[in-house]
This record gives C-alpha cells, sequence and structure tokens, in this order.
C-alpha cells in the first residue's frame, strides 16, 4: 500500500479544507432538518463485565429506512493518562458521524491505578467484539470499522490497529477485534520514550521503566506493527510537551517500512491537545480519512 507523508497529508488538507467544519450549531441544523429521531443514543449500555465491574459504553446510531445499506462502525477512544477521562470526551464528534451515517461507540475502559496493563487494551477489543457481535442488530458492516482516540485512547485505538485479540475469552469463534483503519490524535506510540511532563507509566504499566521495560515494550504499538496492519492517519501538535511529535514520526516510519498506508499531519502552534483552526483542521482530515476507507463498499472477506 502507498504511504503518504505528513508533507503530503498537508497538502489533502489544503484541498479538503474547503468542505468546511461542521460545528454543533450547523450538525443541530442538519439533524433538525431530519427529524428528532435521526441520531439515536443510548447511554450507559454495559458492553462487558469484569471481576463484577461493570464495563459501560454510549451508542450513537443514525436513522435507519427500510431499504438502508449496512453502515461503517467507528469507536471512540477517551484520553487521560489511563488514568482518568470519560466517553463523554467524543460525545459530539460521536453524534456528528451518526448523523453522517455512522454506528458510533464511545467507551469506557478500566483505569489506573487500579487497575494495570494490559487490563484497558482487554477492555477495548471486547468492546469491539461486543460491536461487531450486535452487526445484525444495528445494521453493521462487519468489515467497515474504526477507532479514533486521543492522548491515551489515541493509543489504545492504535493497539486495535495493529494487533489481534489478545484475551479471546469467548473463543476462537467470537468476532474479531481488530479494526480496519485508526485515527490517531497525538498518542504515545512507544512507551520506553522519555516522558515530558507527568509521567503516567509506571501506573500503567505496574512497574518503573528499569523494572519492566520488555512490558513497555509489549505494551507499545509501535512493537507491533506488521504488515497487516491497518491505515493510519497521525495528527500531532508540534509543540507537544506531553507526548512529543517524536512517536508519531517513528510511527510513520515504521508503517512505511511494513508497507502500511499511512499519513502524519503535524500542527504548528498546537500543543498536547488541539484548538481553534488546528482542531478544525484535525477534525476535517479525520472525517475524509474515515470516509476514504469505511464507506466504499463492504469486501467480500469476514472477521
Amino acid at each position: 500500500m502507498k504511504s503518504i507523508h505528513w508533507r503530503a497529508a498537508l497538502t489533502i488538507l489544503a484541498l479538503i479544507g474547503g468542505m468546511g467544519f461542521a460545528s454543533p450549531a450547523s450538525l443541530a441544523a442538519r439533524q433538525g432538518e431530519t427529524g428528532k429521531e435521526a441520531v439515536k443514543i443510548t447511554k450507559e449500555v454495559e458492553y462487558g463485565q469484569v471481576e463484577g465491574e461493570s464495563l459501560k459504553l454510549d451508542l450513537y446510531q443514525p436513522a435507519m429506512s427500510a431499504d438502508a445499506k449496512k453502515f461503517p462502525g467507528l469507536v471512540f477512544l477517551h484520553g487521560g493518562g489511563w488514568s482518568g477521562g470519560d466517553k463523554s470526551e467524543f460525545s459530539g464528534q460521536a453524534k456528528e458521524m451518526a448523523a453522517r451515517g455512522y454506528v458510533a461507540i464511545s467507551v469506557n475502559y478500566r483505569l489506573t491505578p487500579k487497575h494495570h496493563y494490559p487490563a484497558n487494551i482487554d477492555d477495548v477489543q471486547r468492546a469491539v467484539r461486543w460491536l461487531r457481535s450486535h452487526a445484525e442488530e444495528y445494521h453493521l458492516d462487519l468489515n467497515r470499522i474504526g477507532a479514533m482516540g486521543a492522548s491515551a485512547g489515541a493509543h489504545l485505538a492504535s493497539m486495535l490497529g495493529v494487533m489481534d485479540t489478545r484475551d479471546p475469552g469467548t473463543g476462537a469463534d467470537a468476532p474479531s477485534s481488530r479494526v480496519n483503519c485508526v485515527v490517531d490524535y497525538f498518542g504515545r506510540m512507544d512507551l520506553t520514550l522519555p516522558q515530558g511532563g507527568h509521567d503516567y507509566r509506571p501506573d500503567y504499566i505496574g512497574k518503573t521503566l528499569p523494572e519492566g521495560r520488555e512490558i513497555y515494550r509489549e505494551a507499545s504499538p509501535l512493537t507491533h506493527v506488521d504488515s497487516h496492519t491497518v491505515p493510519f492517519l497521525i495528527v500531532h501538535g508540534a509543540r507537544d510537551p506531553q507526548v512529543n511529535p517524536e512517536h508519531s514520526q517513528l510511527m510513520l516510519t515504521a508503517l512505511d517500512k511494513a508497507g502500511v498506508e499511512a499519513s502524519l499531519l503535524l500542527l504548528s502552534g498546537q500543543g498536547h491537545g488541539f484548538s481553534g483552526k488546528g482542531a478544525q483542521q484535525a477534525w476535517t482530515a479525520a472525517k475524509t480519512f474515515l470516509d476514504t476507507h469505511l464507506h466504499p463498499p463492504a469486501s467480500t472477506s469476514s472477521h
């Protein structure tokens, strides 16, 4: 597959910039045109239980007509240093994508310091399998599911694109947890690299880097990149003080070496999180990438 480097990604963004950014107001107007049932939201849906702890997600479904084709799916994963955050972080984006014809879920997962790696990896993989297991009910295409996350959520979304199910749990016949494409907003791709700001890694891994270097490597998306890895869009602020843009640059290099389609968009003046024009540019690029990879007709292969 062709690799698209960050300079090309910037060119692509300039070309699509005229498409505009859907603000909450414009989204509400569009929903108003199609009625109150344009998006169905179901909150606090249980997608699994682990040792008595209920795992929850919010579900965003598009309006469905009797002759509707199957919808693509999209999994949103919040940030928060693996120790905080909530699925509500992506509620606006999930609503917009449901209005655009996606079945979207925004997922909560187990947090540190109570739970260490690989607990949250197992959780987000469980969420993807839950979504695929409800494909008929939600009129979902099994072979068109993307994942998107920010910061720690981008790390988890990336793991969904670079590896298969770590713990099958329900058996080999259960659906795959690997998604079909990934949008990574400033995720940590190599946990062995020096940490900027507060170091969340020891709480996440349960050990310091000298004590558990191999576990840090195992928990790094970069380690798992191979020819089976799915297409990636990586977006990073050039002035990020928490997650150095080197993470994204190294990930792009690894994806390119493996022959995987990938692009890196570096946003000048943006830090750990995007604001203003940078946020609009990132979201426009994300929507274009997702539409490109998830809206074409589904392949004949099955998970």
